[in-house]
């Protein structure tokens, strides 16, 4: 994956053959696919590469509207479905969303959104992303090169979104008593920021050294 100045973890999927790549966000606080369409004549759709159904001879109309209300913005698609591809997987008849509609702010991302498809991270039975210099995603497995120690499974609590329960906050190993009671964390890779209660993020900031 492309690693943009830490902000977004960028890569290429494939739409109706592996020859028409897409560059998307792998966001496992998404939960579906979102592609601009060709349909679509706003501003946000027309600056990036379009899906046409229309040129695809694997294209499936299923014609469920999306009408999903961000803090960004507003979306409105359509979910069909057609073959996608990506680093060697290939997966028949994956729905997806195509935005015919769009109005968001500038600068904005989408990342938590309807609850409808399953997106392609979550139709692999397992999936491992590595963010840092040198990004990846790893569809059905994991690269024991990006970690050290043992490798801990947790369930998830919210079968929509990568949400964990987390006994502790710890920042350089130490317990920074923000959790006393148990917190809620979503795991998600589109989300430039961490965000939370501000006063706990006070607390976070607080515990760091800044030498300038």
């Amino acid at each position: 994956m492309y690693n943009f100045k830490n902000t977004q973890y960028t890569g290429e999927i494939s739409i109706c053959s592996e020859g028409n790549p897409f560059k998307v966000i792998f966001d496992t606080g998404s939960a579906n696919i979102w592609m601009n369409s060709a349909r679509c004549h706003d501003v946000g759709c027309v600056n990036h590469k379009q899906y046409d159904g229309s040129k695809s001879s694997t294209f499936k109309h299923l014609g469920y509207d999306l009408d999903v209300e961000f803090g960004t913005g507003e979306l409105i698609g359509e979910i069909n479905a057609d073959d996608v591809y990506g680093g060697g997987v290939e997966i028949d008849g994956q729905d997806f969303s195509e935005i015919v509609q769009e109005s968001l702010k500038q600068d904005s991302m989408v990342s938590l959104d309807s609850l409808t498809q399953p997106s392609l991270l979550t139709t692999s039975a397992l999936t491992s992303i590595t963010l840092s210099r040198t990004s990846e995603l790893t569809l059905g497995g994991w690269d024991n090169d990006h970690f050290e120690g043992d490798l801990n499974f947790h369930d998830v609590s919210d079968k929509y979104y990568w949400l964990l329960e987390a006994d502790k906050i710890l920042v350089g190993g130490k317990d920074i008593g923000i959790c006393k009671r148990g917190c809620k964390v979503v795991s998600d890779t589109g989300t430039s920021l961490l965000t939370g209660p501000s006063d706990d993020l006070m607390n976070v900031i607080g515990t760091f050294q800044i030498n300038i």
